[in-house]
């Protein structure tokens, strides 16, 4: 890639695999930091070579800019004066299609990046913390204990934001059921005891059907029940209308 005729990136990217639905979702990619001014053109080239090792007959190629994580460490500190600020701190954790998509296995249930570290920081300086785990699968949430209340709201949509306002002020019942079982570690979940070290790689993993698999608890060994969030039964759940209070988004 040139920008203004002066080679920022050269890089070879692989291919996820050579399942199509994989590579798709997931594509490789390769990024550059570029230092741009507003109102000024930049002149943009990119060459690609196709080579013998991408999927026959396909190819799809996406160009766009990715958010700047260069300094986490300074977002982080930003969030925490913003939610020592305010009466209530809300933060949203959780995945996405580089994390759990089709077509790829979840290394593991961390939260990516440095979520937790963040919902640490913001909980040691607000007491009122609200955690929204926005992912489409159980996550480790190791600061569950440490926080007022967790939501867990999956992949909501394009209509995400507003349905979760109307969660967080009562305005529409958020449910309280859960459809899974959020194991607290992952040496809690069941897939851990069908999941098998094959061969002197410690990188693959092959996962067998056995009783340890799907929805077959009562042969398995008993899972100690402060190792996991079950099920739960009985009647929903409905935030009660509050007087409104000050949040971070509010003006002075």
């Amino acid at each position: 890639m040139w920008i203004d005729e002066v080679l920022v990136l050269d890089k070879y990217v692989t291919p996820v695999g050579d399942m199509l639905g994989a590579s798709v979702i997931t594509p490789p990619a390769a990024t550059v930091p570029v230092q741009v001014r507003k109102g000024r053109p930049v002149s943009i080239r990119i060459e690609h070579d196709i080579t013998e090792d991408a999927i026959t007959g396909f190819l799809a190629f996406q160009f766009g800019i990715e958010e700047d994580v260069s300094r986490p460490e300074a977002l982080i500190a930003e969030a925490v004066e913003t939610a020592r600020a305010a009466d209530v701190a809300i933060v949203v954790v959780g995945t996405n299609s580089r994390v759990e998509s089709e077509g790829i296995d979840r290394t593991s249930l961390d939260l990516p990046g440095l979520q937790n570290e963040l919902v640490r920081a913001v909980a040691s300086v607000n007491p009122n913390v609200i955690i929204v785990a926005n992912s489409g699968a159980p996550v480790e949430l190791p600061w569950r204990n440490d926080v007022a209340a967790v939501m867990l709201t999956w992949f909501g949509g394009q209509e995400y934001g507003n349905a979760l306002a109307d969660v967080l002020t009562g305005e529409r019942e958020p449910g309280g059921r859960l459809p899974t079982t959020w194991p607290v570690t992952q040496q809690d979940a069941r897939s851990s005891t069908s999941c098998h070290r094959t061969g002197a790689s410690t990188t693959r993993k092959e996962y067998t059907s056995d009783i340890g698999a799907g929805s077959r608890p009562k042969p398995c060994p008993p899972i100690p029940s402060d190792s996991v969030w079950d099920t739960p039964r009985g009647q929903s759940t409905r935030l009660l209308p509050s007087p409104r209070r000050r949040t971070a988004t509010d003006s002075p």
